[in-house]
């Protein structure tokens, strides 16, 4: 086993890269917990962390599962999930997976981690009182979107960089279709309401959860990746 340059990509990367700065380690990427043979639906954790004085990476394929259990068994761990948002999807797959790890290592302690760029009051209250930790390290992401004079769009983009207003903004967007309305705007305009309204229009009465997991990959479908901080 070997450790190698990492270059975080996705926003759960970058998520695991500011966290790993603030918890030196090993970190692990992508460990499979569950015992599925099927490697296409395998369950993972998106990051498994032996706290140490110097960070280290291992991306799938760099270890294997006896280095696992050699750094694993014994050992204070740290089971991180890492989500745009806390959701009730990211503390179940911490649940379910501090269970299946157990089941296969043997750490002395797994501290479960829902690893987060954006909270939600009663979820946080929820794993306070279920023992997993939120950890909130907000991203501002910069929309690649632009509103150029110069082109000719039927469609006026005024849309700015997406923060929590504006995510409160999408939703009631989204709630104000299910009740039947479409937005007068929405053939003229871009803004995250209006876009909220559209997906609302779209797919109907959907949970929370679905709606923020929809908000999550409109605003990813937006960020100029070499935007976020």
């Amino acid at each position: 086993m070997s450790s190698i340059s990492w270059t975080p990509t996705t926003f759960e990367d970058r998520l695991l890269y500011k966290y790993l700065n603030e918890n030196p380690g090993k970190l692990f990427l992508e460990v499979r917990v569950g015992g599925s043979e099927d490697i296409l639906n395998a369950r993972r954790i998106d990051g498994v962390l032996v706290p140490g004085s110097k960070s280290e990476v291992y991306s799938p394929g760099k270890y294997t599962i006896q280095d696992l259990k050699q750094s694993l068994d014994g050992s204070e761990i740290h089971l991180i999930e890492a989500k745009r948002t806390l959701n009730r999807n990211v503390i179940g797959q911490v649940l379910v997976g501090s269970s299946l790890l157990a089941r296969k290592f043997n750490p002395s302690q797994i501290r479960k981690v829902a690893l987060c760029s954006a909270g939600e009051t009663d979820l946080e209250w929820f794993c306070n009182q279920n023992g997993v930790e939120v950890a909130l390290h907000p991203i501002i992401v910069k929309s690649s979107t632009t509103n150029n004079s110069d082109q000719n769009r039927s469609i006026n983009d005024i849309r700015k960089d997406p923060d929590e207003y504006r995510r409160k903004a999408f939703l009631s967007g989204w709630t104000d279709a299910v009740k039947g309305q479409l937005y007068k705007t929405v053939q003229t305009r871009k803004t995250h309401a209006n876009m909220g309204n559209l997906f609302g229009w779209i797919y109907g009465d959907q949970d929370y959860d679905f709606r923020i997991d929809t908000w999550d990959h409109y605003v990813d479908n937006l960020a100029d990746p070499d935007s976020l901080d």
